[in-house]
């Protein structure tokens, strides 16, 4: 049943569910049992699902910097990132319009320095290095 599914895969965070009779064993897969139900769960982690758990995280911080700007949803900006990181990048590219619209967002452009702008702030991505976020107001 489609409903059924849609609940699981939003309850567990999955992107896909799949009813099978045989779930094998392998690299990557979690598989727990209970009742005579078996459930296999993929945990490898793909450049996609990074790029999206990045940008993911990059919306959250850009929208609590329009916060702390005082910035109001009416407001839009223009977003400028200095990023080294080629997967943030390819990320930012990626999915540029879905965070454009997340973020109330005219533009965000990938620049090589930091410019003149309203507001800015460094950000640590772990792995994937600091970048620099600056946003004004138009």
């Amino acid at each position: 049943p489609k409903e059924f599914e849609q609940l699981i895969a939003e309850e567990a965070n999955v992107k896909v569910v799949m009813w099978t009779e045989v779930i094998r064993d392998q690299a990557g897969r979690v598989i727990k049992e209970d009742g005579g139900i078996r459930v296999g769960l993929n945990t490898e982690i793909t450049p996609e699902l990074q790029k999206e758990g990045l940008v993911r995280e990059l919306t959250r911080q850009i929208k609590d910097a329009r916060k702390q700007a005082g910035l109001s949803p009416a407001d839009i900006v223009e977003i400028i990132v200095v990023a080294q990181a080629p997967l943030l990048k390819s990320a930012l590219r990626e999915f540029n319009a879905p965070l454009k619209k997340a973020v109330i967002a005219r533009s965000i452009k990938i620049v090589a320095d930091p410019q003149e702008v309203q507001w800015s702030q460094d950000i640590e991505f772990g792995e994937h290095g600091k970048i620099w976020i600056g946003m004004s107001k138009l």
